[in-house]
């Protein structure tokens, strides 16, 4: 009765078509939108296009992402929701919603350690959250895996990798996360990122960990999006 009263004076608007949303569409999203959203098939083949991406830059046991990205799609609509409104339970509700279907789909992933990538402190605090951090918690909600945010983090704040090449952006990446030795490091961890381009990014996290330990780890690979 509450919460019929409150949505009479504040009704809720689906983040991807602006359509109001029906009392049981409580995602944020429309049922139309959720069924049109630009899922992957990862989870349903070992190869993909992701793993294949990365498979050239690190050893990577897996990697899923959740929906395509280009410009202009429904995918792109729902990050910019997420980015410049801070839309902080979107995401996290992403991140369920995925970790619902590779369940569905049989994807054992309870033994793994969600890791989400570090963003700058200072941008933490301006936008309030990280987006990968958030899409994980919503992954972990659902598969039930731990997640760990102590292991790795951002040594400074870097400039836009919008417009460089893949030389630049690895240049703009390496050497700006420092992994924390702890002795308790789990040997099976899932990296969570949002946006995956080139790779460049999980790869200058893989290569801030130690050899001796990197050697010992099975590393995965979630991200929200992949770029086509």
């Amino acid at each position: 009765m509450l919460s019929d009263f409150i949505s009479l004076f504040f009704p809720e608007y689906c983040h991807s078509c602006g359509n109001l949303l029906l009392k049981k569409e409580n995602q944020g999203l429309c049922f139309n939108c959720l069924s049109s959203l630009p899922v992957t098939d990862f989870h349903h083949f070992f190869q993909n296009e992701l793993r294949y991406r990365l498979s050239i830059r690190f050893p990577v046991a897996f990697a899923l992402a959740y929906l395509f990205y280009r410009k202009g799609n429904q995918t792109s609509i729902l990050l910019d929701e997420i980015k410049y409104k801070g839309n902080k339970k979107l995401i996290f509700d992403l991140g369920i919603r995925y970790g619902e279907l590779l369940i569905e789909n049989n994807t054992k992933l309870e033994d793994y350690t969600l890791i989400p990538v570090p963003i700058h402190a200072k941008k933490k605090s301006m936008r309030g959250f990280n987006q990968s951090e958030e899409f994980a918690k919503g992954l972990s909600r659902a598969i039930g895996c731990e997640l760990r945010n102590d292991l790795i983090y951002r040594a400074f704040n870097m400039e836009s990798q919008t417009s460089k090449s893949r030389w630049d952006r690895w240049i703009n990446t390496s050497e700006t996360y420092i992994f924390k030795d702890h002795k308790d490091v789990p040997k099976k961890i899932i990296l969570v990122d949002d946006v995956v381009t080139t790779g460049a990014t999980l790869e200058a996290i893989y290569e801030c960990i130690p050899d001796h330990i990197s050697k010992e780890l099975q590393i995965g690979v979630i991200s929200l999006a992949i770029t086509k």
